[in-house]
């Protein structure tokens, strides 16, 4: 039997399909799945950073915020795609963000097809990058644009940065320069491209320029360090044990064949660094400088990784915005290992054709596989917008948008204001009923009917009496004294019920919808379920109802009263009043407060109003705030943060100076702020001049 040849024009077409077809489908899945929901780190480096520069848009305020470091980076190139777009634009889209993101990806993969190999070996070249690096087990990077514009940006400038060093030209070295800068200001690992290039221009002897490369080096490491810290959140432990690292290292080396199984990935990773060492030996990678400079850059990069967040929690995951440097390495490193040595013909058909069957095989698997999670992390994030917008916060959300909600809520307010984002609520839209029917058997259960000055609430599931989801796509049907409306509704997946029934066809059975109270008229309703299928359709009555008649207002829980016995005076606190915001009906205060050098996180807190006849004091609400941790050494708790709200009643009308007292078990302790409230002749509104920055909070 003859070997398969990759240069026979049946194959190369053949070749080019396999290539292509991945690229296709991850298409197809970034326009089913990228949302343009904020989320994790967006909220600080893209929504709270703008905010910043919309408060004090001055050239010292903009450079700082510019090159401020970010969970360990310092994401410059982020920063400045942000800036541009809100500066051309006017808002931010992260459908745009992420489309562009993803694009990055695509990027390396055509710089590579195009200076990887020989001009004759496209094809082939063309399937193994398409089968090894366009699958869905980098999902997060695929439909989260705050992680593609970082974890594919960095790889297409390192790669971009190689290709232009191997040219061996003044202008190859300038780009690679440029490139090099905002590889090492995207991500952390960014600063691999240094050692690498060096190695690829004493490969060169190219003296003269590996001294101007090692310069501007030196000058970036230099720069990047002054005002350096480690997220407080990230528990970066300096005792990690070496073993530790060496096997979580090789982990990431392994994931992308691993297919996420964190046992496996080790030893696989340990077989890819013995093939490049044999590669090596055979003097294989010579011909392949990009090629070795890309996988060299990835292997270092995963060691760099490795270092940084071995010690956190959960370590072992293999995350799955990372595993684009081992689908990288693993790729290029097949490549290489087909291309060179002397082998005959007909070996070189086969062992081609073992490869592609190899790298197909992990493609699907990670399809299968990782599709789902995809398809949840988008679920997951759209349920928790839709609530958002009844709600009007993000706390009690069943997945976190943001680990602090109070602070995401501000920040989303914020950003609101100013016209830079609003959280997309999905589009509501009426159905005409016509001769729908009531159908006996269905089973619907509401979970949960709210309603508020703004919007109804509905959340519930339905199944068939044959125990499956009733057909057709579900609605919320409301029939008032008067009146009959429905609204499309959101399918929900509903575990759950799953369990419950013990029936897996009951997986998205849920439904939920968020309808504004202008589009029902003040009536009491019965609520329902309707389900539009092609043949037939079909309406359920539940026994829930909601009355509109009023408007319930979801209002704050207010402040509790506390009473100070006989604090001491202490100067030594460290605080910020952010806002103090008053109307007819309550006062609300945001800051931050913390005693120097001592734990202060189980301290009770309370905000003082001291007039010149009385002193009132009302527990207020700790929140984390890791960047006053971060920014100021002596904080020993995480919660710093505190927030009030009062009802205006519980004032008088009068001169209020603001105090902080901590309290914990017997130690009161209490202070005097130079802040003011004026409650006395109508509401006021004080502490602009304290506004500070949002904060750089936690990252993902």
């Amino acid at each position: 039997m003859s070997s398969p040849h990759p240069q026979a024009p049946w194959c190369k077409w053949g070749l080019w399909f396999l290539g292509l077809a991945p690229v296709v489908f991850l298409v197809a899945q970034v326009a089913a799945n990228l949302r343009n929901i904020v989320y994790w780190d967006e909220f600080e480096t893209a929504l709270s950073y703008l905010v910043d520069l919309d408060r004090h848009a001055s050239w010292p305020v903009i450079l700082e915020k510019l090159f401020a470091v970010q969970n360990e980076h310092r994401i410059v190139t982020s920063r400045l795609l942000y800036l541009l777009l809100r500066a051309t634009t006017g808002t931010l889209d992260f459908v745009f963000i992420g489309v562009l993101g993803d694009a990055f990806l695509l990027g390396t993969a055509v710089l590579l097809l195009v200076f990887v190999g020989k001009p004759g070996q496209r094809a082939p070249l063309a399937a193994l990058l398409g089968l090894g690096l366009f699958h869905l087990e980098h999902y997060e990077n695929l439909f989260w644009a705050g992680s593609s514009i970082d974890h594919f940006h960095v790889v297409l400038l390192a790669t971009g940065a190689f290709v232009l060093l191997t040219r061996e030209s003044r202008l190859g070295l300038w780009g690679a320069l440029l490139l090099g800068l905002l590889g090492s200001y995207t991500l952390v690992h960014g600063f691999v491209i240094w050692p690498v290039g060096a190695g690829l221009l004493a490969g060169q002897r190219r003296w003269r320029h590996l001294g101007v490369w090692l310069l501007v080096a030196a000058t970036a490491v230099i720069c990047y360090f002054p005002g350096f810290f480690f997220n407080p959140g990230h528990h970066v432990e300096t005792s990690v044990h070496a073993g530790s690292v060496f096997i979580y290292w090789l982990a990431l080396l392994g994931a992308a064949p691993a297919l996420g199984d964190a046992a496996v990935a080790p030893w696989l990773g340990a077989c890819l660094v013995g093939a490049g060492f044999w590669l090596m030996r055979q003097r294989r990678w010579k011909d392949e400088r990009v090629a070795a400079a890309v996988v060299a850059f990835c292997v270092i990069a995963m060691m760099l990784m490795a270092l940084g967040r071995t010690g956190l929690a959960g370590a072992a995951t293999l995350t799955s915005r990372y595993i684009i440097l081992s689908s990288l390495a693993w790729t290029l490193t097949a490549w290489v290992a087909w291309t060179s040595g002397e082998i005959s013909a007909a070996r070189r058909g086969w062992l081609f054709a073992s490869l592609v069957v190899a790298f197909g095989a992990v493609n699907v698997a990670a399809d299968v596989r990782f599709g789902e999670k995809g398809k949840v992390f988008k679920e997951l994030r759209e349920q928790v917008a839709l609530r958002y917008h009844f709600s009007r916060t993000l706390e009690g959300a069943p997945f976190k948008l943001y680990p602090n909600a109070a602070l995401g809520d501000r920040i989303l307010v914020a950003a609101e204001e100013r016209g830079i984002y609003r959280l997309p609520l999905p589009e509501v839209k009426a159905i005409t009923l016509g001769h729908e029917r009531l159908r006996d058997g269905i089973t619907c259960a509401l979970d949960g009917v709210q309603a508020n000055a703004h919007a109804v609430y509905v959340d519930g599931w339905a199944a068939t009496p044959r125990g499956g989801m009733p057909p057709g796509e579900p609605a919320v049907v409301f029939v008032g004294d008067s009146t009959v409306r429905a609204f499309h509704a959101l399918r929900i997946r509903r575990p759950d019920v799953v369990q419950a029934k013990g029936n897996a066809e009951l997986l998205f059975a849920g439904f939920r919808v968020v309808v504004p109270r202008a589009a029902l008229p003040p009536e009491n309703y019965r609520i329902g379920a309707l389900f539009r299928g092609k043949d037939s359709d079909a309406c359920v009555l539940t026994a829930s109802t909601v009355d509109l008649r009023t408007a319930p207002v979801n209002a704050p829980s207010p402040a509790e009263k506390v009473t100070l016995r006989a604090p001491r005076e202490i100067p030594g606190v460290v605080y910020f009043v952010e806002s103090v915001r008053s109307d007819d009906e309550a006062v609300e205060i945001d800051g931050w407060a913390f005693l120097p050098k001592r734990e202060g996180g189980e301290r009770e807190m309370a905000v003082v109003f001291q007039s010149e006849d009385s002193r009132l004091a009302f527990r207020a609400r700790r929140s984390p705030r890791l960047d006053v941790a971060q920014k100021y050494p002596e904080c020993r708790t995480l919660y710093a943060g505190f927030h009030l709200h009062l009802p205006r009643s519980e004032l008088p009308k009068t001169h209020f100076r603001l105090g902080l007292s901590f309290k914990q078990e017997d130690e009161e302790e209490f202070i005097l702020t130079d802040h003011r409230v004026d409650l006395a002749p109508e509401p006021a509104l004080l502490g602009d001049a304290a506004r500070v920055p949002l904060p750089s909070g936690v990252g993902g």
